[in-house]
C-alpha cells in the first residue's frame, strides 16, 4: 500500500461564461466597487484594475480587466465572453485549509462575481469549479509508478512504467459534468539555467507523489436543455460537491 502524507491543495479556479459584452472594459469601475464591497469586509481586497490595451474587435478570450490580489495570491480576469477566479495557496496555508477559511474564501469571490454580472447586465450561462491537490510520498518511486494501475484493477500488470494517469467523466444528477484525473507527480529541483536544454533524470526529482484534479461544471445542462442558465445556487451547489467528492476520495488511502 502506498502511503502519502496530508493533501495540499494547490489550486482552484471558479470560471463563468457570460453572453458577449463588447464594452466589458467599461465596466471596470463599477466591477471594480463591486468586488471591493464583497471583499474588504472580510480583510480582503485587490490591488486597482488593470484595463488592457486591447481593441474591442480582438479576440474576445484576451483578458480586458485584471485584478490582482493584494497578497498576491489570487486573480481575476474579465474577458468579453467570461471571467476566471484563480486562487494559489502558499506553502503555510493548510491551518487555513483546515479551518474551513479555502471553501469561505471561494464562496465569497463567486458570489462576488454572479452579482457583478447581473449589474453589469451579462447572463450568466456556465460556471465550474476546478481543484488541484497534490499528495507527496516519501515511499519508492516505483511503488508510486504501479500504484494507479493497481488503483484502477489488481488484474491490470503493465510493463515498466515512467509516468500513470487515470482519468473519468460522469454526469451528476442529470445536470453537472464531473471530471476526475489522478496521476503520478513530480517536482524536479529549482534553479535549472533557461539558457540550456540541461538533462533531468528522474533521480533527481525532489518530490513525488500524485496529483488529483476534479473538475465540476454545468456545460451539460446548458447543452441538454435550452433553458438552463448557471446561476449563484448552481455554481455554490459545484463548490459543496466538489468539497465533498474530494474528501470521499481522500477517504480511499
Amino acid at each position: 500500500m502506498l502511503h502519502l502524507n496530508p493533501p495540499i491543495f494547490g489550486n482552484n479556479i471558479f470560471w463563468i461564461t457570460f453572453g458577449f459584452k463588447k464594452d466589458i472594459r467599461r465596466c471596470a469601475i463599477q466591477i471594480e466597487d463591486i468586488l471591493k464591497s464583497y471583499v474588504l469586509p472580510l480583510g480582503g481586497g485587490y490591488n486597482l484594475s488593470t484595463v488592457t490595451p486591447v481593441p474591442d474587435d480582438a479576440d474576445p478570450e484576451v483578458p480586458r480587466i485584471v485584478f490582482n490580489s493584494l497578497h498576491g495570491f489570487s486573480q481575476i480576469v474579465f474577458n468579453q465572453i467570461g471571467t476566471t477566479l484563480n486562487v494559489g495557496y502558499s506553502a503555510d496555508y493548510a491551518a487555513a485549509n483546515a479551518a474551513g477559511k479555502r471553501k469561505d474564501y471561494l464562496l465569497t469571490r463567486i458570489r462576488a462575481l454572479h452579482n457583478i454580472l447581473m449589474e453589469i447586465e451579462c447572463t450568466a450561462l456556465i460556471s465550474g469549479v476546478v481543484s488541484r491537490v497534490l499528495f507527496f510520498t516519501g515511499d519508492d518511486e516505483n511503488k508510486l509508478r504501479g500504484f494507479l494501475p493497481s488503483f484502477i484493477s489488481e488484474k491490470y500488470r503493465p510493463g515498466p512504467l515512467y509516468e500513470s494517469m487515470f482519468r473519468t467523466v460522469e454526469i451528476l444528477d442529470d445536470k453537472f459534468c464531473n471530471i476526475i484525473q489522478i496521476s503520478s507527480y513530480r517536482e524536479m529541483s529549482a534553479g535549472l539555467n533557461p539558457y540550456s536544454i540541461p538533462r533531468v533524470p528522474a533521480r533527481d526529482s525532489v518530490k513525488l507523489g500524485l496529483e488529483l484534479i476534479h473538475d465540476i461544471n454545468d456545460r451539460y445542462s446548458y447543452n441538454e436543455n435550452k433553458n438552463y442558465f448557471t446561476s449563484i445556487e448552481a455554481s455554490e451547489n459545484m463548490l459543496n460537491r466538489s468539497e465533498g467528492l474530494i474528501q470521499q476520495f481522500l477517504g480511499k488511502f
